[in-house]
């Protein structure tokens, strides 16, 4: 559909003068470009699993990023973006508490943690009554299957750590 292309050719275009114009009046830019959410216009009349739920996060800054660059086998989701950002910005050794992680740090877990979903670097993990992997799209399911029955422990534990948290506060 032109008028999607149309769309993104512009959002592209406001994005790029805002990160040229910003480059100009700040020292160490870092551009940060996400969603809240994965509803947003598709090109593609039936999306596929990953298309619908997938949100971007693109990160620009030419010398803040000098010399880094995303680890083989990376995945997040929302709650990876904040700790993220703290290790490119804060000092070093500056203490914080998160339940995310930086995806940039080649020790990361290789997966993340979103609604509904667990995603890897070549599946999706739709968690529910049943759980089923998907592939990621124009990718083929990985040889290795993950292992569902932790990926699903892991989801339910960070989800009832965040309930937690909510409902009770930060003491055990």
């Amino acid at each position: 559909d032109f008028l999607a292309l149309g769309h993104f050719w512009y959002m592209d275009k406001c994005i790029g003068d805002f990160g040229k114009a910003i480059e100009h009046k700040v020292k160490l830019p870092l551009v940060v470009v996400t969603a809240d959410n994965a509803v947003r216009r598709k090109i593609n009349k039936t999306p596929d699993l990953y298309e619908k739920t997938a949100i971007p996060f693109v990160l620009y800054g030419k010398d803040v990023l000098k010399g880094i660059s995303l680890p083989p086998g990376a995945a997040g989701s929302h709650i990876d973006i904040t700790p993220t950002l703290v290790e490119l910005a804060a000092p070093k050794g500056f203490c914080y508490h998160t339940m995310g992680k930086d995806l940039l740090d080649p020790r990361q877990r290789p997966f993340g943690i979103g609604l509904n979903f667990v995603i890897g670097p070549d599946y999706l993990v739709e968690v529910g009554e049943k759980t089923k992997v998907h592939s990621l799209s124009g990718k083929p399911l990985p040889q290795t299957v993950p292992d569902v029955k932790m990926l699903k422990k892991f989801y339910d534990s960070m989800h009832g750590i965040a309930w937690w948290r909510i409902m009770k506060g930060p003491k055990v």
